[in-house]
């Protein structure tokens, strides 16, 4: 394999400070909500009066309370009169909230930035250095080097972070799964990893945090499986994503066993870019994956870099829509990736529990829970694109033949006579 180009490093702001008077639990769709009308876009109240009068708290744990009740076990609660919404990651936001809300004390202890570092951007300012100070030492008791003069602030460490291109602590938990993907990415380039090679392709656009802030740890449960190598890499454009994925098997030198494909979706896109999930809506079609991009060619080497034996996770909303009948995203990916198991979900959902079992294969639960999983295997030899534009004439012709079907009925009903309609009066 030759080469890859330069991959070009997708622009994000990595800036972290906060606003006062910024809610980090509140996805922008809450300003659809007519009873929560006070929310700005970007989950920012708009006046200092309004945040002084409103229980913060009590929206963000109604709101989440009632986002996640059909799922969580055991149902929401009262305990202590805090609410518990049955998801720890979430629990833990509410009582940094509590701080601004309420003027709690400390919310959190140093063995809580540890195990997820996005939590101290939830502490005031005034408390941010005495706690970093107690993490760093944390961490050094863990048996963790810290770099003399590097990670002084959080801020500095954040830093570090969008440095070796991650840019979104919320996605990844805890420090040490941070520097984990680090030294991952760092060791590629000497010897083959050790552990098969798991490769997860995040979007740099989550308008509802459901890859980060809001959703399922993925990338703490596939690192904390012990059973890959795993590779993090962030995706704003159809060619960022496919010159990352060329660069990491060449760095490697072997395929990837294990793709996560992260991106709001609909049956035939997969956003990485954009802040929408329909690309008709949005009209830079780089942002997206869809079937078109494979039909026209833009990931015929897709099949050299993923392992005859491997799989792929399309973590997107709808990408398995109208299962093995659909034209969707699933069924694309298969037809590109022969023998390959592609693990997809029919609905509007997120990741509930994700389990890598002994084999290497992923046993997924969504919480609207409609999977699709396929594994096209041809009866004959066959170039992956020609199976693509196979699929592609097979589904227009069923499509051309349902429509076809449906005039000549129309057409039926039309010239029968009154006394033969079914809906005359008799």
């Amino acid at each position: 394999m030759t080469p890859p180009s330069k991959v070009r490093t997708p622009h994000v702001d990595s800036s972290l400070e906060r606003s006062p008077f910024e809610c980090p639990l509140l996805p922008s769709s809450t300003c659809d909500d007519p009873s929560l009308f006070f929310i700005a876009p970007g989950s920012t109240l708009p006046l200092v009066r309004a945040w002084r009068t409103l229980s913060l708290t009590a929206v963000t744990s109604q709101y989440w309370t009632s986002r996640w009740a059909a799922a969580a076990e055991p149902r929401p609660q009262e305990n202590g009169g805090e609410t518990e919404t049955g998801f720890s990651f979430v629990d833990d936001l509410f009582r940094g909230l509590r701080t601004y809300t309420e003027g709690a004390p400390k919310p959190y202890e140093a063995r809580d930035i540890v195990n997820n570092f996005s939590l101290i951007f939830a502490c005031p300012p005034s408390q941010r250095r005495e706690l970093w100070q107690e993490t760093l030492a944390e961490l050094r008791a863990d048996g963790i080097r810290i770099p003399e003069g590097r990670w002084n602030t959080p801020e500095d460490f954040a830093s570090y972070l969008g440095e070796n291109g991650l840019h979104f602590p919320e996605r990844f938990r805890s420090i040490r799964t941070a520097l984990t993907l680090v030294e991952n990415r760092d060791s590629l380039g000497g010897a083959c990893p050790v552990r098969p090679l798991a490769v997860v392709v995040t979007p740099t656009a989550d308008h509802n945090g459901a890859f980060g802030r809001t959703g399922f740890p993925y990338l703490e449960t596939l690192v904390s499986s012990g059973r890959f190598h795993v590779i993090y890499l962030e995706a704003g454009t159809e060619r960022e994503m496919r010159e990352g994925l060329e660069a990491i098997v060449y760095d490697a030198g072997v395929p990837i066993h294990t793709l996560v494909a992260a991106g709001h979706g609909t049956p035939t896109s997969l956003s990485l870019g954009s802040l929408v999930a329909d690309p008709n809506i949005d009209p830079e079609e780089e942002r997206f994956l869809t079937p078109e991009d494979f039909l026209d060619g833009d990931f015929d080497g897709l099949s050299d870099l993923i392992a005859q034996d491997g799989q792929v996770l399309l973590f997107s909303c709808n990408n398995g829509t109208g299962e093995e009948s659909g034209w969707n995203m699933a069924n694309v990916w298969a037809r590109a990736l022969p023998g390959r198991r592609i693990y997809s979900s029919q609905v509007a959902t997120n990741i509930r529990e994700l389990e890598v079992r002994e084999d290497l294969s992923l046993n997924v639960t969504w919480i609207d829970h409609h999977p699709y999983e396929t594994r096209w295997v041809p009866d004959s030899p066959i170039n992956p694109h020609d199976a693509l534009l196979a699929l592609a004439e097979d589904f227009s012709a069923r499509s051309a033949g349902v429509s076809a079907a449906a005039g000549r009925e129309a057409g039926r009903a039309q010239n029968a006579s009154p006394s033969d309609r079914e809906d005359t009066p008799r």
